[in-house]
């Protein structure tokens, strides 16, 4: 959406239900860990090799889990992550 004087303001829009959480990981070589996007510096950005993306998914039933609080069952949550290696990269 671009407002009257021509500014662009980003507006959420939901793609995928029920995804409460998003991570984005970026791998550097002799890394052992994937690092957030602010810090991988303007030189490493080239040297990325591999990209983990986590998301965090709640079921749409309130009441469906096996954890229970005040007497009722909560929302069950499950973890999805998958890592990218990027094409000519990888050694």
């Amino acid at each position: 959406m671009v407002t009257s004087a021509g500014v662009p303001t980003p507006t959420p829009e939901e793609m995928v239900r029920n995804v409460t959480s998003m991570e984005i990981g970026y791998h550097l070589p002799n890394n052992t860990n994937f690092i957030p996007a602010g810090s991988v510096t303007s030189s490493e950005w080239a040297s990325v090799d591999a990209v983990r993306i986590t998301l965090i998914l709640q079921s749409s039933g309130q009441n469906t889990g096996s954890q229970f609080k005040g007497g009722k069952a909560q929302p069950l949550y499950r973890e999805m992550a998958t890592t990218i290696t990027l094409r000519n990269r990888v050694n």
